[in-house]
């Protein structure tokens, strides 16, 4: 092992500036004087705001004890995870490996290895990335101990300072053996000694070649080297470490090919222990102390309480989700070429507060602390879940749009002048739509159209009030949103996070509120710090219900009714992301490969973002059956979290509903309110501010026109008609059809508009022509007749401007006397025209009707006389009256009007009244009276009753009584004494009869 010289620099503060000018000063060569001028005030002005240097908290002991939302106690960082071994407790081949491969020149710097530091200052100022660290390892623990993890140019100057004073204050064996105790070495594993034990079983001094290298390679990246999960990716640096090992002099190629023959599988003997016990919290927690270092610029393992926003419920369960079977199954993905898990990224946070209760930082991130957060760190296009922040909102915000205002989905360009076409997923134009409509089926164009319509600085004002913030790459050259970013076309992508928290200011009333995992963080001298969260106001609050009301419509009836829970009021919206063709055809992906896959949602208690994909395209693509892992996620969520209930939003007295005929206006962004003439299907309510409805009727429905030149003619069995079309549909729905399919397959093969003909009629109108056909039918023509009564009688349908009638006889034709014809449409009589001219058919053969004359007294004879006269046919009924003599006519049916001969016509004929009989004084007045009943039509009814003077089984009364009028077909009832009360007076022979009363 080399050693150290001893030599140590004692540098005075202008001292260190001077030393770190030396870098900034051959830099400033290539700029001119100017620039070194000015890089000289920076570099002053930053080390000036550089903390002090505190070697206390590199040897700190305190530990930082982590809480969740209810005060208890999660997990503790600090020394307590560590074992601290000295210098001398450090295997020297460690120290060897770690020097090669982290600071080759550890020895002879003074803290920074200016060589290293230069070239990768020409690199990050050619790039602007400040992604080469050059990092020597005294900068590393001062990083560790003292800085953020920020990647920037005003950090590394800090860092640059501090490392030149604390070489003055430690040894350089102080320096590494705080370095390797302090350093990071996969999940909750921190230390050297921890390290050895848990990867190896064995001690800090007692580890081989082997071992050290692979240790050595691990502290670059813990997430990417751990050997317990990545075997292939450490074994790969352990033999990178190994080779600078020998080419630095330290070990003999020998060995390096004795180390580099041992598989990493065969060396390792960890087990389970407490470094993974938080397991189902490190999601959160790795937040949390991103948070604490980024945003409040603290030192996470400095003895600190951080009280955090967690639920610990919550954030359980959402482990669960990613990583077991249990609610969601991910083992039926059915990916095709993937190579690794599917990953996610989950994020369920309060809608009102903006308090994030739980995290999902991955899959299969068991014990890797503070490794890649799909939740947090995520930079991944949206999909259509850009929609309503890129789209609809600023629309409803900065035009007062409601929900049925109308766009045209029609063949459509990029207005920047490229002519490129904006494609729907479905690759067909509809026609116009209301806006609900269009988030409801996701489609592309309506949502380009409305934010080239809001306009892009206003667009951009919108997201940015909801916390996005925009990098130069993702803007044009004048500062603007490109027009793809409504369709979540944008280069870097957003977070779970950074979704959750636009759509939970949607349920909060446009009130926006800054994600927050911390309440407050009390320092070790006992300093409280408040939770540092920005509240505002992002939109009206008409903007955000009316944005909920719209994505509740996708719950219950569009993309998102997978995700929705019955008995909830939900409201969310799916996205996807298809594959660059380029990577496509590297990988041999089919067209439809899905990159990304994406749900957001919300109640009005909590919000929820979940993304599914792979972390690199080579790794696998989501096919489209199994992008709807997000959507089930949700719908976990919120059956399980979410408050029972259907709680619906407030709406504000400023909202009004409006009716409306749906695909009406005449530009987009207007509405226009239904006509008398409007079918029923397309009428509908919408929501808008008030005052800004429909802005006037809509024309585009007419009453048919009367057919005209209707003809008709018989030809002894056959009627004939005839008319003209009325002006309707140009097209048939097979013809329709065929043009919009032969329209959008020329638009989908295209990019460029400039590559597809001019079609008349477009698409959009084409399949606007079809729902229509669909929707009120096609136009029908109904041909009628009147009979001589003046009813109206349906002779035939028919959709042609000819119809036959056959079979009509010459008696049928003696019924008609005139004809006509209506149109209509087949599934709506709002539009029916009126009837046509009434026209007349010669029919010499045919009957004349005759008149019905009063009959009433004729005699049966007379009325035989005049139906024999008239070619009638005639049928009689009687009925008892004393109204007329016996015999006459009483009535006829039809009483008057006419008679065409071979038609029937009823006689009523009076016959004599029915009196009741008197048989009380008979002995068998009871069988009298039946005999008569039955020759009479009458029905008898026996009645008993107790009498205390009449004897049993004797006549007492009768209804209707004796000597009164009855008819035939009613009910002659009889009353019979049983004799006094109490005695035995039921006859033995009394006569059983079925009338009985009861």
């Amino acid at each position: 092992m080399k050693k150290n010289n001893g030599n140590k620099f004692s540098l005075t503060l202008l001292q260190a500036i001077g030393t770190i000018f030396k870098s900034f000063v051959l830099v400033g060569l290539l700029g001119g004087i100017a620039a070194m001028m000015i890089g000289s005030f920076i570099i002053f002005k930053t080390i000036e705001t550089a903390p002090e240097l505190d070697i206390s908290k590199i040897y700190a002991t305190e530990s930082t004890v982590i809480y969740d939302k209810d005060g208890n106690v999660l997990d503790e960082l600090g020394i307590q995870k560590r074992e601290w071994v000295s210098y001398d407790e450090i295997s020297p081949v460690l120290i060897d490996a770690i020097v090669a491969t982290e600071d080759s020149k550890f020895y002879e710097h003074g803290g920074a290895d200016w060589q290293r530091f230069l070239i990768a200052a020409l690199s990050n100022l050619s790039t602007g990335d400040f992604d080469q660290g050059a990092s020597t390892l005294t900068q590393q623990l001062i990083k560790q101990t003292h800085l953020t993890s920020e990647k920037s140019i005003d950090r590394k100057i800090k860092e640059l300072y501090l490392s030149i004073q604390i070489e003055k204050v430690l040894t350089k064996e102080q320096i590494i053996e705080a370095y390797l105790n302090y350093s990071p070495f996969g999940g909750s594993v921190n230390g050297i000694q921890k390290a050895a034990e848990y990867y190896f079983g064995t001690t800090a001094d007692d580890l081989t070649l082997a071992q050290a290298a692979t240790l050595a390679g691990l502290v670059q990246s813990p997430a990417t080297y751990r050997p317990d999960h990545y075997a292939d990716a450490t074994e790969k640096r352990r033999d990178t470490v190994l080779k600078l090992m020998v080419k630095h002099g330290y070990i003999t190629q020998d060995l390096a090919d004795l180390a580099a023959a041992e598989p990493i599988t065969d060396m390792l003997v960890y087990t389970e222990s407490e470094t993974t016990d938080k397991t189902k919290y490190q999601s959160f927690i790795d937040a949390v102390l991103n948070e604490v270092e980024n945003k409040y610029g603290l030192n996470p393992y400095s003895g600190l309480q951080i009280y955090t926003t967690m639920d610990p419920e919550a954030q359980e369960l959402i482990y669960d989700i990613q990583n077991t079977n249990n609610y969601v199954d991910w083992s039926a993905t059915g990916l095709a070429n993937s190579k690794t898990d599917i990953q996610s990224g989950i994020v369920f946070m309060d809608t009102q507060t903006g308090q994030v209760r739980a995290i999902g930082g991955g899959v299969n991130e068991e014990g890797i602390e503070r490794g890649v957060n799909f939740a947090t760190q995520l930079q991944r296009q949206p999909g259509s879940t850009a929609k309503p922040i890129f789209a609809y909102g600023p629309a409803i915000e900065y035009l007062k749009w409601g929900t049925g205002t109308t766009v045209d989905d029609e063949l459509y360009t990029y207005q920047d002048g490229s002519g490129q076409i904006v494609h729907n997923y479905n690759h067909i134009y509809q026609g116009r739509m209301t806006i609900r409509y269009a988030l409801n089926k996701s489609l592309n164009v309506p949502a380009v159209k409305a934010f080239n319509a809001a306009g892009a600085d206003n667009v951009k004002t919108f997201a940015e009030n909801l916390g996005f913030t925009f990098s130069p790459e993702v803007l044009s050259a004048d500062g603007s949103l490109f027009e793809s970013t409504a369709i979540g076309g944008v280069s870097s992508g957003f977070s779970p996070l950074q979704m959750a928290a636009a759509y939970a200011t949607f349920g909060n009333g446009g009130i926006y509120n800054e994600p927050i995992m911390i309440e407050k963080i009390v320092t070790s001298d006992g300093t409280v710090i408040k939770a540092d969260q920005e509240s505002h106001r992002a939109m009206s609050e008409e903007t955000a219900y009316l944005l909920t009301d719209m994505l509740h419509t996708v719950m219950t009836d569009g993309t998102g009714t997978t995700a929705n829970v019955g008995g909830m009021y939900l409201s969310g919206k799916t996205g996807t992301t298809n594959l660059d063709p380029k990577d496509r055809a590297t990988y041999g992906y089919p067209d439809n490969a899905i990159r990304d896959s994406w749900f957001v949602g919300y109640s009005n208690y909590y919000t929820a973002a979940i993304w599914t994909g792979f972390n690199h395209n080579k790794d696998g693509y989501i096919t489209q059956t199994t992008q709807s892992k997000p959507w089930y996620v949700f719908n976990t969520l919120m059956k399980y979290l979410n408050p029972a209930g259907y709680v619906e939003p407030t709406r504000p007295s400023s909202i009004q509903s409006y009716t409306i005929e749906q695909e009406s206006g005449n530009k987009d962004g207007e509405v226009l309110s239904p006509s008398k003439f409007t079918p029923s299907q397309y009428v509908s309510s919408e929501l808008f501010i008030k005052g800004y409805g429909p802005s006037g009727t809509s024309t585009r429905f007419q009453q048919l026109d009367t057919p005209q030149n209707f003809t008709g003619s018989y030809t002894g069995s056959a009627l004939q008609f005839s008319w003209n079309h009325v002006k309707g549909y140009t097209l048939t729905l097979d013809e329709a059809r065929s043009k919009a399919s032969y329209a959008a397959d020329l638009a989908t093969k295209a990019t460029k508009i400039s590559q597809v003909p001019t079609l008349n009629p477009t698409e959009s109108q084409l399949r606007m022509m079809i729902k229509q056909i669909q929707t009120i039918g096609q136009t029908i023509y109904d041909v009628y007749a009147t009979n001589h009564y003046g009813n109206e009688i349906l002779l035939g349908s028919t959709t042609g401007n000819t119809l036959t009638v056959d079979n009509v006889s010459i008696g049928d034709m003696s019924k008609y006397k005139d004809f006509y014809i209506r149109a209509r449409y087949e599934n709506s009589g709002a539009l029916t025209s009126e009837n046509s001219n009434a026209i007349t058919i010669d029919c010499d053969s045919c009957s004349k009707p005759v008149d019905i004359p009063n009959m009433k007294g004729w005699t049966k004879q007379q009325v035989e006389d005049w139906v024999t006269a008239n070619g009638i046919t005639v049928s009689y009924t009687e009925t008892p009256t004393n109204e007329i003599a016996n015999g006459l006519v009483l009535s006829t049916s039809p009483a008057s009007g006419t008679l065409l001969p071979g038609e029937t016509l009823t006689v009523t004929i009076a016959s004599a009244q029915l009196t009741v009989p008197n048989f009380k004084n008979e002995p068998d007045f009871i069988s009298q009276y039946q005999a008569w009943a039955a020759l009479n039509s009458v029905t008898i009814k026996v009645k008993e009753e107790f009498h205390d003077s009449i004897p049993s089984g004797a006549y007492i009364g009768s209804n209707p009584g004796i000597g009164s009028s009855i008819t035939p077909g009613s009910t002659l009832t009889i009353t019979i004494s049983k004799g006094p009360a109490g005695g035995s007076t039921t006859p033995e022979d009394m006569p059983d009869n079925e009338g009985s009363e009861d």
